[in-house]
């Protein structure tokens, strides 16, 4: 695939939220009743969220605007779960596991088996689960048999904030109270706070104490129906778009009150000398300068790709840090990334928790290895927009793991793609 330098101007819908939707459909299937999740976001990791669900016990029915889910009881798997890509899907679909008697498996795609999940199932084991995984790390395919009965677990801060995630959902629904003691600060606190938004809506009562969480047993969530809010993750690609080529771009369906870390990128196109309007329901993006930054990516891992793309097209040297667990995604992000703006003649260095770009306020332009990682396909693309000589990706598919439309997105807002035939 191949992007040719374009401006990028006009109107989009929002993606739905990937981290909403697959909470949506988790605490759904929880509830014990029949739940509607509407405006989902049909994506392989979704449905790899969807698919577990139903070896665990789930009738799940799909329609033009939602996805129904009925599920009177919870149950271990039918048979082994592939997640696929998803760590959110192995990660929240562990909780549920150990709350089962019955033994579940779960499983994913290259790239997720080599994702460790020793902090978690430590965790799991202290609270009273069998788990296993492979090797010292314990990767999957892992084993978990509950139910959990133990009263506390300690869990590091700094490593996946979807570790953290799991036990906030799972441990309500325990029959004894728990006790979750974060070791470190947290990564990625807004993915958390995320999770504790979704509890809270469906009257799970989680407390903070100072070194983590406490939560009494026996909480089944309660209602029927959620609407899934627009994704300021999807929207920072055309968002970043429209400030590089010098275009104005209006994502739809954006809406600054529920508690996304990604919405950051606003702020940081405003550094960056982009001209941002916020409405109730919209955002867009004018382009003008392009002024050097940095950023603490910490709280918002999943932007560090494309920002990087935006330092690259400023004029002077921005650096990015604060992701230590950015080498922990689908691909070590710091060093995939680092590698796409070289490949592009950027000059870029990595650091452990990031990386520093000096930008010379444009990109020549050359060909892109995503090892098939979602956000620096999407990345590269977008860098493509402004690229000298275009950009040449060899990855055509990967974007439908978390904003199926983005290809059509783009192409929808004047940028030139053209499919390569090999």
């Amino acid at each position: 695939m191949r992007i040719l330098r374009s401006t990028v101007n006009g109107e989009v819908v929002a993606s739905p939220s990937k981290s909403y939707t697959h909470r949506a459909f988790v605490i759904g299937a929880m509830t014990g009743g029949k739940f509607e999740v509407f405006k989902p976001l049909a994506s392989e990791d979704t449905e790899a969220t969807l698919s577990a669900l139903a070896l665990m016990g789930a009738e799940i029915e799909k329609t033009n605007v939602s996805v129904k889910i009925g599920c009177p009881r919870l149950s271990s798997a039918k048979s082994a779960i592939d997640a696929k890509n998803s760590g959110t899907t192995l990660r929240l679909i562990s909780g549920l596991a150990a709350l089962q008697e019955g033994r579940s498996e779960i499983t994913g795609d290259e790239s997720l088996r080599k994702r460790p999940m020793k902090q978690l199932l430590n965790a799991l084991r202290e609270l009273g689960a069998d788990c296993s995984g492979a090797g010292e790390e314990e990767l999957p395919p892992i084993k978990i048999r509950g139910p959990m009965e133990g009263t506390s677990a300690k869990i590091a801060g700094n490593v996946s904030s979807q570790f953290i995630s799991a036990l906030l959902i799972a441990c309500p629904m325990k029959k004894t109270p728990t006790k979750i003691k974060i070791n470190g600060a947290m990564k990625s606190k807004s993915y958390i706070d995320i999770s504790l938004h979704m509890l809270k809506r469906f009257r799970v009562e989680i407390d903070r104490t100072p070194n983590g969480f406490e939560m009494r047993g026996k909480q089944r969530p309660v209602g029927s129906k959620f609407e899934v809010p627009g994704d300021f993750s999807s929207a920072s690609f055309l968002l970043c778009a429209a400030a590089i080529t010098g275009g104005e771009v209006t994502v739809k369906g954006l809406n600054l009150s529920s508690p996304q870390g990604d919405a950051a990128v606003l702020e940081v196109l405003r550094r960056y000398g982009a001209e941002i309007d916020v409405g109730d329901n919209h955002v867009r993006c004018r382009g003008t300068e392009h002024n050097p930054f940095e950023f603490d990516v910490n709280d918002t891992p999943d932007l560090f790709p494309i920002l990087s793309v935006l330092a690259a097209t400023a004029k002077g040297e921005s650096r990015l840090f604060g992701g230590e667990h950015l080498r922990f995604k689908e691909s070590d992000r710091i060093s995939t990334t680092v590698a796409m703006l070289e490949n592009l003649g950027v000059t870029a260095e990595a650091m452990k928790d990031g990386c520093v770009i000096r930008g010379k306020g444009s990109i020549k332009g050359g060909n892109v290895d995503t090892e098939t990682d979602h956000r620096i396909m999407m990345s590269a693309t977008i860098a493509g927009l402004i690229s000298e000589q275009g950009v040449l990706v060899n990855d055509e598919s990967s974007f439908k793991i978390s904003y199926p439309n983005f290809l059509e997105d783009v192409q929808k807002l004047g940028g030139i793609i053209q499919l390569v035939i090999r």
